[in-house]
């Protein structure tokens, strides 16, 4: 299947500048990359089709987007950046979505949507936030690593993160996300990153109050062997968004990584016709 063409582009927000990605015409799907990821996470996962538009922004510190003062470094923050940007596109009808960190985001933009934009579904896959902080290990392993590269050259801290308690507990039961934590220290910019790996994995993008008062057609999709994204987040949220939630579990990253892409894409991309059918 042949992509749409993509447009990268950029937009200011109190002297913050945040790059996008823009593709394809029609309905609007804004889906946000994870902790560490940027706009090429979420078109790999998920490629943009003919029938619809594609957008992700990268965070601040993320991708190209500058990374501004880090004491407002927070799924607040995020929120408020897309739907700025959403806004500043002239949308008023999406669908949202995101993954990891990134349905964070989308839950957070979703307690505090405008009332001018309707949010007509969610899609969260893998997420590794509830209503509280991050869990363990993940939790553990992203100030590990925060505080390895505030010690040494990322090399060095990389090799430090292999032979951590942690590291090893996230490898046993998921190769998969073990490897995905190692490629942080492999980031370009892994010392700006180093306060968004502190900041974020303490917080929580919604509480409980205001996940209950969400009544928005929700895709769930989580898998095991990945305890960075445990499925039992992704059931919990499933029960908290109940009936308006629906859970499916896809084959694991570390099991087979092809097949978790085609399925990941092929349900979202179901679910999104579904919603766009029962809206027209």
């Amino acid at each position: 299947m042949s992509a749409p063409s993509r447009r990268l582009e950029t937009f200011d927000i109190h002297s913050v500048r945040l790059a996008y990605q823009d593709a394809g015409e029609g309905a609007p799907f804004v889906f946000q990359h994870g902790l560490g990821g940027d706009h090429g996470q979420t078109f790999s996962l998920v490629r943009p089709r003919r029938a619809g538009r594609q957008l992700t922004l990268d965070c601040r510190g993320h991708g190209t987007s500058s990374l501004g003062d880090p004491e407002l470094l927070s799924f607040a923050t995020f929120a408020m950046d897309l739907l700025a940007l959403v806004d500043a596109l002239g949308v008023r009808r999406v669908a949202l979505g995101g993954i990891s960190m990134g349905a964070g985001v989308a839950l957070a933009c979703a307690c505090m949507r405008p009332p001018g934009l309707l949010i007509d579904a969610l899609v969260l896959v893998r997420p590794a936030w509830g209503t509280g902080p991050m869990g363990q290990p993940a939790c553990a392993a992203y100030q590990e690593i925060a505080q390895l590269l505030r010690s040494f050259p990322p090399a060095e801290a990389a090799e430090r993160f292999k032979r951590s308690p942690v590291f090893c507990s996230v490898l046993r039961e998921g190769p998969a996300a073990a490897q995905s934590l190692l490629g942080h220290f492999a980031d370009p910019r892994a010392s700006e990153m180093i306060e968004l790996y502190e900041r974020l994995p303490l917080q929580a993008p919604i509480d409980a109050p205001s996940l209950a008062g969400l009544h928005i057609p929700t895709l769930i999709i989580g898998t095991d062997q990945d305890p960075i994204h445990p499925l039992d987040v992704a059931r919990q949220l499933a029960d908290q968004l109940a009936p308006n939630a629906s859970l499916a579990q896809v084959t694991s990253k570390t099991a087979h990584p092809q097949r978790h892409q085609r399925q990941t894409e092929q349900l979202v991309y179901d679910f999104l016709d579904a919603r766009a059918k029962s809206a027209g």
